[in-house]
């Protein structure tokens, strides 16, 4: 299930398949980049999270410890564990800060 957030609320919709946030590159030297992740590869979640838009990306990677989950151009699935100062930024550039198309409610 794919979850939305509007007017903060969630809702969940069955019929959308979450397909994750594409980055271009990461930040040189950054927390992302010394743990390994390659442009091309998805964001799915942090620490379980689905993150939806930039404000789930800086909420959710706010911690010291994170767990990525990345979805490779190969369609294979892999997990990062990130640990960093806390509230330091991971250090992903993403195409778009929306990580998706505008939705209208």
């Amino acid at each position: 299930l794919a979850q939305f957030r509007w007017f903060g609320y969630n809702r969940l919709d069955a019929n959308v398949k979450y397909e994750g946030m594409n980055h271009e590159y990461c930040y040189h030297l950054s927390p992302a980049q010394r743990a390994g992740i390659r442009p091309g590869e998805k964001l799915l979640t942090i620490n379980g999270h689905e993150i939806v838009d930039v404000l789930d990306y800086r909420f959710y990677g706010y911690d010291a410890k994170c767990r990525l989950e990345l979805l490779e151009p190969n369609g294979s699935v892999r997990n990062v564990q990130i640990k960093k100062e806390e509230g330091l930024d991971l250090g992903l550039n993403f195409d778009t800060y929306l990580m998706d198309e505008m939705r209208c409610c």
